[in-house]
């Protein structure tokens, strides 16, 4: 949870909910007892994707099956039990896309050897 509360908090001071992709909005797992913050501007982003997610499983409930499949989903929302683990597991890699790469950690770690 905590991953996220930071994430936010970035994204808040750098006006970049933009940079959020949809895969990894899909991830946020469902809110902890006490609600995400008011200005979460994750779960915003989350909740805007979810209704156009429904709205567009809607429209496709009347083609066929292989209509269906043609179609492509930019954000398929994970499901509630999605294992918490898997879950951050995803999170740890997909996380890098928003905040750098990982060959600044590479960088550090050869100019100390």
């Amino acid at each position: 949870m905590q991953l996220w509360l930071e994430l936010d908090f970035l994204l808040n001071n750098v006006d970049g909910e933009d940079l959020l992709p949809a895969h990894l909005i899909a991830l946020l797992p469902p809110p902890p007892p006490a609600g995400w913050p008011t200005n979460f501007c994750v779960n915003m982003a989350h909740q805007r994707l979810c209704q156009l997610y429904d709205v567009a499983v809607q429209q496709a409930q009347g083609l066929s099956e292989s209509e269906r499949a043609k179609r492509a989903w930019a954000f398929v929302p994970a499901d509630p039990k999605y294992p918490t683990r898997l879950r951050a597991a995803r999170l740890s890699w997909l996380i890098w896309g928003v905040i750098g790469t990982q060959t600044v950690g590479a960088q550090i770690l050869k100019s100390t050897l």
